[in-house]
C-alpha cells in the first residue's frame, strides 16, 4: 500500500504567472526513502508543504487534484490531524522552534498528543541520540548556532514518531559529520521502523548513498523518477537543470573502464572498484613530482605573516559570552583580494569570529583590525563602509515590500548609480539579472524560495561596493547552477576588483573550488590553514573540526593509503594526478 498518493496535483500561488506545481502524479510506497531534488524554485518545497497539509490550510494557494497520506485525504483535513501522520522539518529551523529551551522544544509535540511521561522520556532519549543534541538539552534556543537549531528541529520532529517524515533541506546548516549522522539516523528509522521518508535536498553527493529512489523536478513537474543506482544514466539532464552531479558519478562517466560493474554512488563503491587497478599507480608519482598548477595553488595558500593593512586581522583575539569561552588565541587574517573559507563544526565559533570582524561583538582578549584600523564593538557603520555581511539567516536582512525596493535600498544609502561593482546599467536591475531575480522584481521577497531570498540578500550587498564580503553559508538553499553563477561572479570581482571574501561554509566542494585558503576552526581555535589541496590531507585536524573532505579528495587520500602531500579537489585534478608529469616544489 502507498503511504503517499498524489493525483493530478496543481498548485498556484496568488499573483504567480505559472503554477508552482503543475499536474503532478506520484505514488510512494510505505517504507521507501526518497530524495526529492531540482533547481531552486522548481516546486519541491511546495510539494512537500502540500503533502504535510500546510497548503492550502496555512499557506494560501489555489489547488487542484488530490493528496492522500497513509490512506487519508490531506485537503480539507485539520492540520493537527495531518501532523499525527506526517512530520515536517522546515528549511529554516526558526520557523518551527517555539520554546525557550531545547528539552521543552523536543517534548512539546508528544506532550500535545497526550503521550505518557514514560513514553515521552523514551522518545526524548531516542531523538537526542539520533541528532547528537544531548549536550544541548538545558541550553536556551537563542544561544544555539544555526546548525544546532537545525538539529533541535529535527529532534523535535523525530520525537513525534510520525508514519511519514518530510524534511526540507534538514542538513543545510549542519557540519559534514553532523550531516552524515543525521542521514544515518534517518536510514535507521527507515530500515528498523519502516518510516516513509521524503528528503528534499540539494546535497546530492552527501545523500545519494542513503536513498532508494530519486525524483527530480523542474518548473513544477517531475522530470526524472528512478532508483538511485539508475538516476545518473543521463547526467546531461542534471547538468542542464543545474543540479549537482556527485564527483564520484562524474568520474565514473569520464573513465568508465575503471567501473565495469556500474556507476558508483559513494566513495566506498569507487574505492572498491579502483584499489589495486594499474591505472591508479600514477597517483603516488604525482605526490613527489607535483603538477605545476597544483604547486601554484599550494604556494598561494601557504601561511604568511599578517600584513599591517590586511582586510581583517585577529591578533591573539578571544571572545567569551558570560563564562563560556567561545574563541581563544586567534592569530589569523584575511588579505585584500583573498578568498578564505572558514570551516568547522556547528557551534565551534565560526560566526562569532566573523561577528568580531564586523564589530557586532567586542573581543574579550587581544584585538581585531579592519583595513589597518581597530574594530570598535558597536561602531558597525565604520566597518560597514568597507565590509558587507551576508547573514546565515538571510531572511533577517529583508524588509522591503518588493524585490526591486530591496535592491534599490543599498543604492540610496551609498548614493551611487550606474553599476554594481563593474556591471553596466541600473544597479538594481543589474543585480537582479546577476542573481536570476529579474522575473520577480515586483514580487514580495517572502514569496520567493529560500534560495532565491538568499541570492536577493547577496544582491543587495553588492550594490554597496564593499571591499570585503563576509559570507555566512552563502550556498544554503542553492542549486549548483545558481550557486556557481554567483560564486563565479564573486571570483571575477576578486580577480578584477581585488574584492576579498571571508566565507563560512559547511560545503566542502564550494570551499575547495573557490577558496584560495581554508582555515580549520575547532573548540575556538584555528588548527590549520592552507590551500584546499593541503588542508584536506590533514585528517587529524579535520576530524577534530567534524569536517569530511569532498568525495573526490577523500577517494584520492584513501587510494594513497591515508597519507599525502596534496589531494585532488575536482575530477579534473584527479585525472591530472594520474599523470606522471609535474614539478617539484
Amino acid at each position: 500500500m502507498a503511504d503517499i498518493e498524489v493525483q493530478d496535483m496543481t498548485i498556484r500561488y496568488a499573483g504567480a504567472a505559472m503554477p508552482a506545481i503543475d499536474g503532478v502524479n506520484l505514488s510512494i510506497p510505505k517504507g521507501q526513502f526518497v530524495l526529492l531534488s531540482g533547481p531552486s524554485g522548481c516546486g519541491k518545497s511546495t510539494l512537500g508543504l502540500a503533502l504535510a497539509g500546510f497548503i492550502p490550510s496555512r499557506i494560501p494557494a489555489r489547488t487542484e487534484g488530490s493528496i492522500r497520506v497513509c490512506g487519508e485525504k490531506v485537503e480539507g483535513a485539520e492540520i493537527h490531524d495531518v501532523a499525527r501522520r506526517v512530520g515536517f522539518v522546515f528549511q529554516n529551523p526558526d520557523t518551527q522552534l517555539v520554546h525557550l529551551d531545547v528539552e521543552s522544544e523536543i517534548v512539546f509535540g508528544p506532550e500535545n498528543l497526550g503521550v505518557s511521561r514514560t513514553d515521552i522520556h523514551r522518545r526524548l532519549q531516542a531523538a537526542v541520540s539520533s541528532t547528537d543534541t544531548a549536550s544541548l538539552l538545558h541550553r536556551h534556543i537563542e544561544e544555539l548556532s544555526g546548525g544546532q537549531r537545525q538539529r533541535v528541529a529535527i529532534a523535535a520532529t523525530l520525537a513525534m514518531q510520525s508514519q511519514v517524515l518530510i524534511l526540507d533541506e534538514p542538513t543545510s546548516d549542519l557540519d559534514p559529520v553532523g550531516t552524515y549522522e543525521v542521514l544515518q539516523a534517518l536510514r535507521r528509522l527507515n530500515e528498523e521502523q519502516g518510516i516513509t521518508i521524503v528528503l528534499i535536498e540539494h546535497k546530492i553527493e552527501e545523500v545519494i548513498g542513503f536513498v532508494q529512489r530519486v525524483i527530480l523536478m523542474d518548473a513544477g513537474q517531475i522530470v526524472l523518477d528512478a532508483p538511485s543506482n539508475q538516476a545518473f544514466a543521463d547526467i546531461e539532464l542534471w547538468d542542464n537543470l543545474g543540479v549537482t552531479v556527485p564527483d564520484i558519478v562524474r568520474l565514473a562517466h569520464t573513465i568508465p573502464a575503471l567501473f565495469p560493474n556500474g556507476v558508483p554512488l559513494t566513495v566506498d563503491d569507487a574505492y572498491t572498484a579502483m584499489v589495486g587497478h594499474p591505472a591508479v599507480k600514477g597517483l603516488r608519482v604525482t605526490q613527489d613530482v607535483i603538477p605545476p598548477e597544483i604547486a601554484k595553488r599550494l604556494r598561494a595558500g601557504a601561511a604568511k605573516d599578517m600584513p599591517k593593512d590586511s582586510a581583517v586581522g585577529f591578533r591573539q583575539a578571544g571572545l567569551a559570552y558570560r563564562e563560556k569561552l567561545v574563541l581563544r588565541d586567534i592569530d589569523f587574517h584575511v588579505e585584500r583580494g583573498e578568498w578564505v573559507a572558514l570551516v568547522g563544526a556547528n557551534g565551534s565559533g565560526k560566526t562569532s569570529l566573523a561577528a568580531l570582524a564586523m564589530g557586532f561583538v567586542g573581543a574579550t582578549q587581544g584585538h581585531v583590525e579592519c583595513f589597518g584600523q581597530p574594530v570598535r564593538a558597536g561602531k558597525i557603520s565604520r566597518q560597514a563602509a568597507k565590509i558587507s555581511f551576508l547573514f546565515q539567516a538571510a531572511d533577517k536582512m529583508l524588509f522591503s515590500r518588493t524585490v526591486r525596493q530591496e535592491l534599490l535600498f543599498g543604492n540610496v544609502r551609498v548614493k551611487r548609480k550606474g553599476e554594481v561593482l563593474g556591471l553596466p546599467g541600473q544597479s538594481a536591475l543589474a543585480a537582479a539579472e546577476l542573481m536570476d531575480l529579474t522575473p520577480y522584481l515586483d514580487r514580495e521577497p517572502f514569496q520567493l524560495s529560500h534560495g532565491q531570498r538568499k541570492r536577493l540578500a547577496l544582491a543587495s550587498l553588492l550594490t554597496k561596493h564593499p571591499q570585503l564580503i563576509i559570507l555566512d553559508e552563502p550556498t544554503t538553499g542553492q542549486d549548483e547552477k545558481h550557486a556557481n553563477e554567483f560564486l563565479h561572479y564573486l571570483e571575477r570581482l576578486r580577480e578584477t576588483k581585488s574584492t576579498g571574501f571571508f566565507m563560512i561554509t559547511h560545503d566542502m566542494r564550494v570551499a575547495s573550488r573557490y577558496a584560495t585558503r581554508i582555515a580549520v576552526l575547532a573548540d575556538g581555535q584555528i588548527l590549520d590553514t592552507g590551500a584546499p589541496e593541503y588542508v584536506f590531507t590533514q585528517s587529524e585536524s579535520l576530524a577534530a573540526a567534524k569536517v569530511i573532505p569532498p568525495a573526490i579528495a577523500e577517494l584520492h587520500l584513501r587510494l594513497l593509503g591515508g597519507s599525502a602531500n596534496w589531494v585532488a579537489t575536482s575530477v579534473d585534478d584527479f585525472l591530472l594526478s594520474m599523470n606522471r608529469e609535474g614539478a617539484r616544489i
